[in-house]
């Protein structure tokens, strides 16, 4: 009897302080399937009470498939078979979540139940669908990067063909206007393949002390250079810096980008000059 009791206290600890949800329904209580027992970590889950969760049913908790198809379930776990399934449940404000729950059947003092594992598996779920992101963002970003080579190479050569056809002494002014256009406007794309580039393969960032003021002034410089020619002369920059603005840490290629980016950002915004 000793031994008995003493295997019954080690079952009901066990039981209490399980880390998964325990649930023991009433397999012979068939249009409801009541709630007998339920441990801690159960109650945790749904955010009832222990006490709370024993006055509830199975439909009270589970809304998905198994809500639906409750008896067939149950009927087929208490045919001796062990079930394993991914449902949606409802915790007590209404929240759904992700339930991975085993079930089968148990027969105590001849009488039938249902006991179920239940864990919440919400944040693998979510974990999983941001790998399954991250590699298709990779994939993406391998196909651009090809892109943006292929494209750099073809624009590398038709700028080659326009500094040759603007090093010929016969040639018109309209004719070299026109060129000295397609030239500027090929930089211009040269510059958005560098930053699409950078977005689909960002290189690793590699810190060192620097003068701001001198990377902004290379900023402006390379921006002013490339100013649609209907814009020269209607963009007037104004800089206003610290005469004693300290070195700071910074990757000095990143932030010449970001103020580029400010920079022609500001100039695609002023159609008519400022």
């Amino acid at each position: 009897m000793h031994l008995i009791e003493e295997g019954e206290k080690c079952h009901r600890m066990l039981f209490e302080k399980a880390g998964d949800a325990i649930f023991i329904y009433d397999a012979e209580d068939k249009d409801k399937f009541s709630i007998v027992a339920a441990n801690q970590a159960a109650a945790n889950m749904y955010d009832y009470s222990v006490d709370d969760l024993l006055r509830l049913s199975v439909a009270d908790l589970h809304v998905s498939d198994i809500a639906k198809k409750t008896p067939g379930f149950f009927r087929h776990v208490t045919e001796g078979n062990w079930v394993n399934q991914e449902i949606t449940c409802r915790k007590k404000d209404g929240t759904l979540f992700s339930v991975e729950i085993s079930g089968g059947s148990l027969v105590c003092k001849g009488h039938k139940y249902i006991v179920t594992f239940e864990r919440d598996v919400t944040k693998r779920k979510e974990t999983e669908k941001a790998l399954q992101r991250a590699g298709q963002l990779k994939i993406v970003g391998d196909l651009a990067a090809r892109l943006a080579h292929e494209l750099k190479n073809s624009l590398a050569g038709v700028e080659a063909s326009v500094e040759v056809l603007l090093s010929e002494l016969v040639i018109s002014d309209d004719h070299r206007s026109i060129l000295l256009r397609m030239s500027q406007d090929m930089r211009r794309v040269e510059l958005h393949i560098k930053d699409f580039l950078n977005f689909a393969r960002p290189s690793r960032p590699q810190f060192s002390l620097v003068d701001i003021d001198s990377i902004l002034d290379n900023a402006m410089g390379l921006s002013l250079e490339n100013l649609p020619t209907e814009k020269k002369g209607t963009i007037k920059i104004v800089k206003k810096c610290d005469a004693d603005l300290p070195k700071t840490v910074a990757d000095p290629m990143q932030l010449h980008q970001v103020f580029v980016n400010l920079l022609i950002n500001s100039v695609d915004s002023m159609p008519d000059g400022g």
